[in-house]
């Protein structure tokens, strides 16, 4: 019965294929979770001692997403012993500064993740596209790639700090004819999602700068003392993160836009780690069937894609029919994650009847396409 209904949905799917790889966003696999890159005083041993120290914290809060890892104190112990993670590391110079970048051991840090049960954050990614609004007394405008603010050399520094790829809008010749400011500010999904459309992306990222309709305290509440004090200015920084669907975040209020951005994008990251992250101290299994396994190389691919997820502890093969593999996963966290990660890379795409949906009990089904 299995094979009769698989091969029924085979003319449907390879439809949803063709339609599929001309939309279907691309994560990023961030290749470099492992090692950070700080600025350094000099070549000392003191400074290049407290640099590399430094180095781990941030490969630790990269591979963990959340700032919370550095507060546990058996990571604070393991961070005076940098030296047994660290692999190697070299100077830099840029624009003048001297940098020390330093390269950890994966296993290591892993192992060192594994062993306090602290969540890990795989290396596949999504990538997600940051359209920053500002209105300024009720003018607005997107803050480009290239515009002068320092908000877009913000956002890439949090990108890289957290290894979560941000981008930004271009907003060139076709960006101007293809957005509308109005629906953005208005967090219209779909004309967000429409907008984004050439950057190929697994999320948008609306974030609203305003001082104005935004603002929910008065002046009159705004601390300021003495007599020649001047009101500071006062803005309002909210978010709303479009993907699978769509979720809203507070709304913050404070006189440094830049301190407002950096909760925004905390949030955020938070909110992206709590669907991709591993946890380490979970053991699932999660059996599927792949329905198009036609050939011993394409067996092989398939093993070996699903034995690199970080999601995947092991991979074992437990049924084959005609062109159907049964595979049993040993999950390291949830279902809900490797699915989630799986939906971040086109290779294997899991097919769901519209018409039907998932049958409760049912394998997932999946279907490999050759790259």
């Amino acid at each position: 019965m299995k094979l009769i209904q698989l091969n029924k949905m085979f003319k449907a799917l390879v439809f949803f294929f063709a339609i599929f790889s001309v939309f279907s966003a691309t994560a990023i696999e961030v290749t470099d979770l492992y090692q950070a890159k700080v600025v350094v005083e000099s070549q000392a041993t003191k400074a290049r001692n407290q640099a590399i120290k430094q180095a781990m914290s941030a490969v630790l809060l990269k591979v963990g997403g959340q700032a919370a890892v550095l507060a546990n104190d058996d990571v604070k112990r393991q961070l005076n012993r940098y030296n047994q993670y660290l692999t190697q590391y070299r100077y830099q110079r840029v624009d003048g500064d001297l940098y020390l970048v330093a390269m950890f051991d994966e296993g290591k840090i892993n192992q060192l993740f594994q062993t306090l049960n602290l969540p890990i954050w795989g290396s596949l990614r999504p990538q997600i596209l940051v359209w920053l609004l500002n209105e300024d007394n009720l003018s607005r405008d997107v803050i480009a790639e290239s515009s002068g603010s320092l908000l877009p050399a913000q956002v890439r520094h949090f990108s890289t700090e957290r290894g979560l790829p941000l981008i930004l809008p271009l907003m060139d010749l076709e960006d101007s004819l293809n957005v509308n400011v109005t629906d953005l500010w208005g967090r219209f999904a779909d004309a967000t999602t429409q907008a984004s459309a050439r950057y190929f992306v697994d999320a948008n990222l609306i974030v609203r700068i305003s001082n104005s309709s935004l603002i929910t305290t008065s002046n009159e509440q705004v601390a300021c003392e003495g007599v020649l004090c001047q009101q500071p200015s006062w803005f309002a920084v909210d978010w709303s993160l479009v993907g699978e669907r769509q979720q809203f975040g507070q709304t913050y209020e404070g006189s440094n836009v830049e301190a407002l951005l950096s909760q925004v994008l905390a949030d955020v990251a938070s909110v992206v780690y709590q669907d991709y992250a591993l946890s380490t101290d979970l053991s699932n299994e999660l059996v599927i069937d792949v329905a198009n396994v036609d050939s011993l190389t394409t067996y092989v691919e398939i093993h070996q894609f699903l034995s690199a997820l970080s999601a995947v502890e092991s991979v074992t093969l437990v049924e084959a029919e005609q062109e159907i593999r049964t595979f049993k996963l040993n999950l390291l966290g949830s279902k809900k994650a490797l699915l989630a990660s799986l939906k971040l890379n086109d290779q294997l795409q899991q097919y769901i009847d519209p018409l039907v949906g998932e049958e409760p009990g049912a394998n997932p089904i999946f279907y490999w396409s050759r790259q």
